[in-house]
């Protein structure tokens, strides 16, 4: 089942890449350099990469989402933090942190 959580990361990398390159927002060789470190990252297996790309993936979907404004971004961001926070306290809540044997 990990196998398939990393090759989603690399999925949803590609459609961000994709959408990038196609725009105009990168190069298509750019995109294929940045492509080629997430399939090493998601192969690593490293929490914090996986953390990062999230991060980074919803903060292109937010800018793209309010057209580029910084001030609508940031009040975004931070109501969108505020549920992401909300949503892993429930997470860790119902024993979503515990390890399983």
């Amino acid at each position: 089942m990990k196998g398939l959580a990393n090759f989603i990361i690399v999925i949803s990398a590609l459609g961000m890449l994709l959408k990038l390159a196609v725009q105009g927002g990168i190069s298509p060789e750019r995109a294929a350099a940045i492509l080629f470190l997430v399939v090493v990252a998601a192969a690593l297996g490293k929490v914090v990469i996986k953390l990062i790309l999230a991060c980074a993936s919803l903060a292109i979907f937010l800018l793209e989402y309010v057209n580029h404004d910084m001030g609508q971004f940031q009040q975004l961001a931070i109501t969108v933090g505020a549920v992401l926070m909300a949503l892993f306290g429930m997470y860790v809540m119902l024993g979503g942190m515990r390890k399983k044997e």
